[in-house]
């Protein structure tokens, strides 16, 4: 076992212990600013570790490009100036203004054999793309606080994801270790927002997480990964999807965005918001390992039809639990005789593409 590897292991049990101790000094203390302002920990965190590992693990022969300290800082900094301009009394206004302005700075700090390495479109091209992807990606992940622990949830599959991509050299380890930071910090806003939440999130606490997220995601696109990150964002896309197709029929009861996404409609059936979490997390696992398989698979997008089409059918389901499933052992056992399932569905599926 390398000493990296024990390093980078350590690092990311400090970016859980971290923000996992603020929290819970937060809830202590009772203080209800501590605990309205869950994303500062969080960037904080992550943003010293993943300084500490670029300085110390940072080989530019394990990437297919390269990373500049420029590129991997700045999406911490603009995050944090984004969330204080939106907490700014005077300048809210400008919030939504200044996170497309941050996703453009940022996707111009990207080296330009990395950029261009997204499509064979010229380089400005794919800078004013991975802008604009920036910049939908952390509005629709507003969208993504439809109960206690989801919007954490759906942060740290995506981030988890793109960690086991590094950890089997499908990316950059090092874009691993970014990502696994990420994660072990999610995982710990997990813990406190799960309901009944100690630590509650409000709107630009998601949408500035999900600008965080969307850092690693354009790191592995440039690692020519982007298939896998589709597959592990699949469930925001397709949920939202859903919700503005059914804003679209222009009815009534579905006039609001957020509730017609799959878990508000689930809660508004009598779904316990603890039994909604844990379906939805059964759906995140089947998609980190649809997205790690992806990488063995022939054919660069050849599981993300797959993938749309399970995610599809999850989340109709997931509108229409009955009372059978409201089990947490029922869920649980269900969720092991699905992974069973898939992985012999990817299987028999990358093994047709092989021939």
């Amino acid at each position: 076992m390398s000493s990296t590897f024990l390093i980078g292991l350590l690092i990311t049990f400090m970016c859980f212990i971290v923000p996992a101790v603020m929290y819970n000094s937060a809830v202590r203390r009772n203080a209800p600013i501590l605990k309205q302002i869950s994303f500062i920990p969080i960037c904080l965190t992550v943003a010293v570790a993943s300084l500490l590992s670029y300085f110390l693990f940072y080989n530019q022969h394990q990437f297919l490009a390269s990373m500049s300290l420029v590129e991997l800082i700045l999406p911490f900094v603009v995050a944090i100036l984004i969330y204080v301009i939106a907490c700014a009394k005077n300048l809210y206004k400008l919030t939504y203004v200044a996170f497309a302005c941050g996703a453009f700075i940022c996707s111009f700090a990207i080296p330009q054999d990395a950029v261009a390495a997204i499509s064979p479109l010229a380089p400005i091209y794919n800078r004013i793309l991975v802008a604009v992807a920036w910049t939908f990606f952390s509005w629709i992940f507003a969208y993504s606080d439809t109960c206690e622990a989801m919007s954490g949830i759906q942060a740290f599959a995506i981030t988890a994801g793109i960690a086991i991509l590094g950890f089997i050299n499908a990316v950059p380890p090092l874009l691993g270790m970014f990502s696994a930071y990420l994660a072990a910090s999610c995982f710990a806003l997990i813990i406190f927002n799960w309901y009944p939440s100690r630590i509650s999130l409000n709107k630009i606490d998601v949408m500035c997480l999900g600008f965080l997220v969307f850092a690693p995601i354009s790191w592995a696109v440039c690692e020519n990964a982007a298939s896998c990150t589709i597959i592990f964002s699949m469930y925001l896309l397709i949920d939202f999807v859903c919700a503005a197709l059914l804003l679209l029929t222009f009815s009534r009861k579905y006039r609001n965005l957020i509730d017609n996404t799959s878990c508000r409609q689930a809660l508004q059936k009598g779904l316990p918001p603890s039994m909604a979490a844990s379906f939805s997390c059964r759906i995140q696992i089947l998609l980190i390992f649809f997205g790690a398989f992806q990488t063995m698979s022939s054919h660069q997008y050849s599981l993300v039809l797959v993938t749309a089409l399970m995610t599809l059918w999850f989340l109709y389901r997931f509108r229409n639990l009955d009372q059978k499933e409201r089990s947490i052992a029922e869920i649980n056992r269900q969720v092991i005789e699905d992974l069973q399932d898939r992985v012999n569905d990817i299987k028999q599926y990358i093994h047709g593409d092989d021939e």
